[in-house]
């Protein structure tokens, strides 16, 4: 099975500019990324990457092939069957769907004239299906989700949830239920710096918070758990890496 990260939270907080190599000194910005020559990136609006030179936009050969590794294409039917042959592309070891939310926005704005309920069914059966597909990669991969938030207040409790689109998905799959790790993306602003610190957040802080990872994937050097990490897709790959090694270990016979 390949191995899944979900990356959640508001716009801006960091989370696109995680996938690549960027060395900002006045914001403190040494992000590692992921190496362009490994990863497709899924783009459902097109917008403009921070290393845009590095990822060239699809093109289907006559032979059936592909070259590239940037597809910008919002429709989940396309970005599943995309999906499924990237999975038998040997030297793609990363995959990123970016602004995986406007997926089901933008289906939704194309289906605007269909009447009736039918079609919020249909575009959270064609989310979903990406998302239960994601698992089942090959065991080498190493595959992003990052989505928009939706937070509100229910009860007197604070939620926070994937931001979709209907109530199927949320309902008869909850979304964030198909993640092992979740992690959150946040940005605080340092008022005597005068500059935005980026992070992750990998444990929940409250009740119906969805933030979660495994104990001892991301420590510090003395062992302990760390409860914020940088927003670098480069150190949570090499992270989960040492993990599943250390994992896969025999136990020590005392």
């Amino acid at each position: 099975m390949s191995k899944v990260c979900g990356i959640i939270g508001p716009p801006a907080t960091g989370k696109t500019q995680s996938a690549f190599n960027t060395y900002y000194e006045p914001f403190d910005l040494k992000i590692l990324g992921l190496d362009p020559k490994e990863t497709f990136y899924f783009n459902p609006i097109g917008k403009e990457l921070p290393a845009d030179n590095l990822y060239r936009e699809v093109i289907f050969t006559e032979n059936g092939g592909i070259v590239g590794n940037k597809y910008t294409n919002y429709d989940p039917v396309e970005i599943l069957r995309v999906m499924q042959f990237i999975n038998t592309i040997p030297y793609i070891k990363n995959i990123i769907v970016d602004d995986f939310q406007q997926i089901m926005s933008n289906d939704f704005f194309y289906r605007r004239n269909e009447i009736g309920y039918e079609k919020f069914a249909q575009i959270g059966f064609n989310a979903g299906a990406i998302l239960q597909y994601i698992n089942f990669m090959r065991p080498d991969i190493f595959v992003v989700i990052m989505s928009h938030t939706e937070e509100y207040v229910e009860n007197e409790q604070r939620r926070v949830k994937f931001k979709t689109i209907g109530k199927m998905l949320d309902e008869k799959m909850t979304p964030e239920g198909l993640f092992t790790m979740l992690l959150y993306a946040q940005c605080t602003w340092d008022e005597i710096e005068n500059k935005p610190t980026y992070s992750f957040r990998t444990t929940k802080r409250f009740q119906y918070d969805p933030t979660r990872s495994f104990l001892g994937m991301f420590k510090h050097e003395d062992g302990k758990h760390l409860y914020e990490i940088p927003n670098d897709l480069g150190y949570i790959k090499d992270s989960m890496r040492k993990y599943y090694t250390k994992q896969a270990e025999p136990a020590s016979v005392n």
